[in-house]
């Protein structure tokens, strides 16, 4: 009889069976942490597009020689990933200037995202993050 009044007590929690609480804290607090993270990931996403848009300055209009100039580090990382993809520098540079003026936060009407005016769509299909600038740059 002792025995019987010692075993704990089972319940049913999401339809799998649990001796105590335990297991649900276990989950709530994995729950906490996973949304912690995602907020985190979101905040990082924001100050990065924040530091990358304030990177950009326009250079004078329809002058892609003074908005490459105005936007040296842009340029020449689009200069380096050019190298690295074997495209041609000025002819990467040429569609960055027309596709985006350089502008890294760039966004079209049609809802094309960064220096080479990735849709969301293509990026996915690319495995790229359209919001990076070195990732949008190379799924251009």
């Amino acid at each position: 009889m002792m025995t019987a009044l010692a075993a704990p007590v089972s319940a049913w929690a999401g339809g799998v069976p649990v001796i105590d609480g335990a297991n649900l804290t276990e989950k709530t607090i994995r729950k906490e942490k996973t949304n912690d993270i995602e907020k985190v990931d979101k905040d990082r996403h924001s100050i990065n597009t924040s530091v990358t848009c304030s990177m950009f300055r326009p250079g004078r209009k329809d002058d892609p020689v003074a908005a490459a100039n105005a936007n040296p580090e842009i340029a020449g990382l689009v200069k380096r990933v050019a190298r690295e993809e074997g495209v041609d520098e000025n002819l990467f540079m040429a569609l960055v200037y027309q596709e985006s003026r350089f502008n890294p936060c760039a966004k079209s009407e049609a809802g094309a995202i960064g220096l080479s005016q990735l849709m969301p769509g293509t990026a996915g299909d690319l495995g790229v993050n359209p919001y990076n600038i070195e990732q949008n740059l190379r799924g251009g």
